[in-house]
């Protein structure tokens, strides 16, 4: 009897050093778990970035696009985009915006996406000069049809 007595003892005493090391190992995951999401990545990457509202709508988007400049010729641009919660774009910025009212600049829309002003440059098109030497600052505003009411460039 005192043999049993003496066995059961020593199963309990391992049991509760079993139990402790579990638990240590666990506080131990945990701490670890805790002081890894702190950590900061340098760069991040991602074809798009989008913030979405409550019910899933995107309201800013960050991109990019691709724009044929020639015949073989391919240029991605970076654009950022705000927008109303029924997904219609009230603010574009970036190379090449939406409707493409002009290259490299900020457009602000109606309700209906319809442009309303647009900021950016006008492309030297004359032949003989050199592409970007005369290129020029632009300002246009539109009538509420989306046709052109002002050019700074005419």
């Amino acid at each position: 009897m005192q043999n049993e007595i003496y066995e059961l003892r020593r199963q309990v005493r391992n049991l509760r050093r079993c139990l402790f090391g579990v638990v240590g190992l666990a506080g131990l995951g945990l701490l670890l778990a805790a002081t890894a999401s702190d950590v900061i990545p340098e760069v991040v990457k991602a074809g798009s970035f989008e913030v979405v509202s409550e019910d899933g709508k995107s309201v800013l988007v960050l991109g990019s696009h691709m724009r044929h400049t020639g015949l073989d010729e391919k240029t991605h641009y970076g654009f950022m985009d705000t927008r109303d919660s029924h997904g219609v774009t009230l603010v574009s910025i970036g190379g090449a915006a939406a409707n493409d009212c002009l290259l490299g600049d900020v457009v602000t829309f109606n309700s209906h996406g319809r442009p309303l002003v647009s900021l950016g440059i006008k492309l030297n098109t004359i032949e003989g000069l050199s592409p970007g030497a005369y290129d020029m600052g632009q300002v246009r505003t539109y009538a509420g049809n989306g046709q052109i009411s002002f050019d700074s460039a005419e």
